[in-house]
C-alpha cells in the first residue's frame, strides 16, 4: 500500500476501535488535544508541526509505533532538532502518557492506582453538586423558576423604575471616549 495515499485518520480511528473500552475511555478522559497544544506554545510549533505531532502521539497510544521511537519520528516528522525531540518527548510521556496510564489503572481498579487529584476548587464543585443532587427532590429545580417569575411580576408591575438609580454624568465616566 502507498504510504502517501493512506488516510491516517482512518487507520487511527479504526486502531482505536479495537482497543479495549478501559483502553479507550483512558485515552478519551486525557485531554490529548488540549495538552498537545500547550506543549505545542511550550516547544514553539507552527500548526503543520503540532499536527503532525498529534499524529505521532496516537501512533504511539494506539500500538502503531513503540514509545522508544517517538523522538526520533517526532524529529523526522517536525523538523525539529534532535534535542528538542527528546525533550518534546519526555514532557509528552508526563503531560500525555502518565494520565493515561494513571487512568487505566483506576478503571481496572489496580490496587496500585494513585487517585485522581482534585483542586480544591474541584473537590467544593463536587461536593456542591452532590448536596443539590440530594435536594433534588426538594423542588431545586422549582425555586429559580419561581425567583425569575417573582422578578417578572416585580418588573410588569413598575416598581423596578422607583428603585431605579440615574447613571452618573456621562462627562466623568473616564471610559467614555470624549466627544469634541
Amino acid at each position: 500500500m502507498n504510504p502517501e495515499k493512506l488516510d491516517i485518520s482512518k487507520v487511527l480511528q479504526a486502531q482505536f476501535e479495537h482497543l479495549p473500552k478501559p483502553v479507550q475511555k483512558a485515552i478519551l478522559s486525557s485531554h490529548i488535544e488540549a495538552n498537545l497544544q500547550v506543549l505545542a506554545k511550550k516547544h514553539q510549533l507552527h500548526l503543520d508541526q503540532w499536527v503532525r505531532l498529534e499524529n505521532e502521539v496516537m501512533m504511539v497510544l494506539l500500538g502503531l509505533r513503540t514509545i522508544t521511537t517517538l523522538a526520533e519520528h517526532i524529529e523526522a516528522q517536525t523538523h525539529i532538532t534532535r534535542e528538542a525531540a527528546m525533550n518534546l518527548s519526555t514532557d509528552i510521556s508526563v503531560t500525555i502518557f502518565d494520565p493515561i496510564r494513571q487512568e487505566l489503572e483506576r478503571e481496572l481498579e489496580n490496587p496500585n492506582a494513585k487517585a485522581v487529584e482534585v483542586s480544591v476548587d474541584e473537590e467544593s464543585r463536587q461536593k456542591a453538586l452532590s448536596i443539590a443532587r440530594k435536594e433534588e427532590g426538594n423542588s431545586v429545580d422549582s425555586q429559580p423558576l419561581q425567583q425569575v417569575q417573582s422578578k417578572q411580576q416585580t418588573v410588569n408591575s413598575g416598581s423596578v423604575a422607583a428603585t431605579h438609580t440615574p447613571p452618573k454624568s456621562l462627562a466623568s465616566d473616564p471610559y467614555r471616549e470624549q466627544v469634541s
